[in-house]
């Protein structure tokens, strides 16, 4: 099988352990099956981000949103939707998606806590 990590650094090894919620990205670090953003990056005819913008910052902000809103739905209870819907329309959100704020840097954790 083959993951992808969302990260702008290449991990030629990764070490698999057990995460720790109360740290932004835990001991390990998140990977997925989908190759979207790799696609995204060739058809751009760049195979690495070296830098954020506010043209390619979107590319980051499904993950962090869903991070989110699974924090969100476990603790409040409610539906993944319903999470995503407050995460979307939240002040955070706003933040976030404007490159300028750096908001981007920040882990799932923090960005939890500011909604």
């Amino acid at each position: 099988m083959r993951v992808y990590h969302g990260s702008l650094e290449r991990v030629p090894t990764p070490e698999i352990r057990r995460a720790t919620r109360t740290l932004d990205y835990g001991t390990g670090f998140y990977t997925t099956t989908s190759s979207l953003c790799v696609d995204i990056y060739k058809s751009k005819g760049d195979t690495t981000m070296s830098e954020i913008t506010q043209q390619n910052l979107y590319l980051l902000l499904p993950f962090k949103v869903s991070w989110v809103a699974d924090m969100l739905a476990e603790d409040e209870h409610i539906s993944t939707i319903e999470a995503i819907r407050r995460v979307y329309s939240s002040a955070m959100y706003k933040q976030l998606e404007l490159e300028s704020t750096k908001r981007w840097h920040e882990g799932p954790v923090s960005l939890y806590q500011a909604i």
